[in-house]
């Protein structure tokens, strides 16, 4: 049977309906189509990432909305905003296509605890568990503030307007190896009425590593990409965006990187919605024998803190260049890689234990209990 039927008893006859077809699928009731404008920025605590997400409204419906593919592929979360009563819910038990060992994760929001402020940042406090095939909770596994800026990119959370010479001084980076880690003294330098120059960054011994940052008048920000830079021993050498984690480079003009202040006041680049691609750092690298090679093995972070006298900068040294440092790859990174196995610590749900003690309970001078 195509999910109903009858069946004639006696007579009579007894109307059979398909459970699966009977529960709601909000893929198949509603017809989605993307909110103009809406594509906004998710900071996820459970997974310790941003990203741009992507937000759906239902034609039948215009206070449902949902983020597609939010932690998984082709798994969407859904979630109900109307936005003259203020109010901010979701359907209860959804999966969220994440697991732990192997078991189905499910996501509620917390009573009470999703909210939307004036400048349309979305709160959203979940509740992440477990469930057995009756769809009872049977263990919790972590409570996470998810927050969705409508609307917006990371862009809109940087500083406008700022003048080219609020970025010259000397800032403090973070740089890693993937075996060392520590900071270093970096000097931004005006060259122009667009261009800032960059010095210290490649971590080199003996090399004037300077790279630049171009400046946007119109807004106030800066942008860093791909470039040529001083050669060193007979090898091309050049700096360029780079993803730590996949270890990829992109030596392609239209990726870059935008930076200006956070509310802190730290200098920080972030992903331009533009790109193609993910990164999370900046690196030297050379050319030399068919090799893409670090040029240090150190690639710098994204956020540079203003040099203070009495900052550390740990107990990395200036480095000599050498041809045995690791070999790096050329490629644009997906914007979004799912890892959906997560592994959290199980807390079992204990049921509610049933009271065999008899309550007195006296109505107007009756009792239960004599």
């Amino acid at each position: 049977m195509d999910g109903y039927g009858f069946f004639v008893i006696n007579g009579g006859f007894k109307l059979y309906l398909d459970p699966a077809l009977m529960a709601p699928d909000f893929d198949r009731d509603y017809t989605w189509a993307t909110v103009e404008d809406g594509d906004g920025y998710f900071t996820s605590e459970i997974e310790g990432k941003s990203w741009m997400q992507v937000v759906q409204q239902a034609e039948e419906d215009p206070t449902f909305f949902r983020f597609t593919s939010l932690y998984a592929e082709g798994v969407h979360i859904y979630f109900n905003y109307d936005p003259e009563a203020k109010t901010l819910t979701m359907p209860k038990m959804q999966p969220t296509g994440l697991s732990t060992f192997g078991n189905a994760i499910y996501v509620d929001a917390v009573a009470g605890k999703c909210t939307v402020d004036a400048e349309d940042k979305f709160t959203f406090t979940l509740s992440f568990y477990l469930a057995d095939e009756e769809g009872n909770k049977t263990a919790e596994l972590l409570q996470s503030t998810e927050t969705f800026l409508w609307g917006r990119t990371p862009i809109d959370l940087l500083q406008h307007g700022k003048k080219i010479d609020d970025y010259v001084g000397t800032w403090v980076v973070p740089v890693e190896n993937g075996e060392q880690s520590g900071k270093i003294p970096v000097t931004i330098t005006k060259a122009d009425g667009t261009t800032l120059l960059v010095s210290g960054l490649s971590l080199m011994d003996n090399y004037d590593d300077t790279m630049a940052l171009m400046y946007d008048e119109e807004t106030g920000l800066l942008v860093f990409g791909y470039q040529p830079v001083a050669s060193i021993q007979g090898f091309d050498a050049f700096v360029a965006p780079f993803n730590s984690v996949t270890g990829q480079l992109t030596r392609t003009s239209s990726e870059c990187l935008v930076g200006g202040f956070n509310k802190a006041g730290v200098l920080t680049f972030v992903n331009n919605p533009d790109n193609q691609g993910v990164y999370d750092s900046m690196v030297y690298a050379v050319t030399g024998g068919g090799q893409l090679m670090l040029m240090s093995g150190f690639w710098n972070y994204l956020e540079w803190e203003p040099y203070a006298p009495a900052a550390s900068f740990g107990t990395l040294d200036k480095v000599d260049f050498s041809m045995g440092t690791k070999s790096v790859e050329e490629g644009i990174v997906s914007k979004r890689t799912y890892k959906t196995e997560l592994n959290l610590q199980a807390f079992p749900v204990q049921p509610s234990k049933l009271s065999l003690k008899v309550q007195r309970t006296a109505v107007q001078g009756f009792s239960l209990v004599r």
